[in-house]
């Protein structure tokens, strides 16, 4: 999994273990959202883990700094909807500084062909989980998280609830997207297209230069690379593993 520690200009991530390995070895989640949740478990993600390991992956990854969340950064500083004495008042950009330790526990394939992606947060020092549903759908799902039916924040509408889907969505978008740079694969024969849609098997350790990344004519993210002299695409669902198979190239 991955874990998001600041929002700031750039996001620090690294992989990262949660609270809810323990439920990994049978136990029951607490949680209303079901067992999902805290199943930390894929080891298609993973470049070290395997079928016996109960872990994504037992090493921590380099870090890695993602995109400048520039648009989002730029929402928050905007006063929105309400009044409070005179002066506009936003619910949402009062609490949004006290939204830490963002993790990506799973990703999914659905019954839909697309990804479902489950999170954990921190909310005033609480953690609480989610998952956004056909997260790389046209028509996706919106964030459902036990955030919602804390009574505590009863004060948290739709409206508020809406802002924080964008906010951590957004979050994620820009995390999942690739620089344009140098990259290693960091696992063995990576399926990839070349540039007349045929398969490709990418061997480890080859370094690749990323050129562009975009969604074609049928909405899907794609991410287009030079790897000795050829153009090769990874697109659809493989896009948002790209962070988990590649890593920059820094040379010696």
């Amino acid at each position: 999994m991955k874990k998001i520690f600041k929002y700031s200009t750039y996001q620090f991530l690294k992989e990262s273990y949660s609270d809810f390995n323990q439920f990994t070895q049978g136990g029951i989640s607490p949680h209303s959202l079901g067992p999902g949740y805290g199943f930390a478990t894929d080891p298609s993600l993973s470049i070290y883990g395997n079928q016996d390991s109960p872990y994504t992956d037992p090493y921590s990854r380099t870090p890695m700094f993602v995109n400048a969340l520039q648009g989002v950064i730029k929402n928050l500083n905007k006063d929105t909807l309400g009044f409070y004495g005179g002066i506009k008042y936003d619910q949402f950009l009062e609490d949004v500084s006290e939204y830490t330790d963002l993790t990506i526990l799973r990703i999914n394939k659905n019954e839909n062909l697309t990804l479902d992606v489950y999170i954990s947060f921190k909310f005033n020092n609480d953690e609480y989980f989610g998952v956004f549903k056909k997260f790389n759908w046209i028509d996706r799902d919106s964030l459902k998280t036990d955030l919602y039916t804390d009574s505590e924040y009863s004060y948290i509408d739709e409206t508020y609830q809406l802002k924080l889907d964008n906010y951590l969505y957004q979050i994620l978008v820009n995390w999942f997207k690739p620089k344009n740079t140098i990259y290693i694969a960091l696992k063995e024969n990576l399926s990839v297209r070349d540039k007349m849609g045929g398969k490709y098997l990418l061997p480890k350790d080859s370094v690749i230069n990323v050129i562009a990344t975009n969604v074609d004519k049928d909405s899907n993210s794609f991410i287009k690379f030079d790897f000795e002299g050829e153009k090769y695409v990874i697109n659809k669902n493989d896009y948002y593993y790209f962070n988990y198979w590649f890593d920059e190239y820094e040379e010696n």
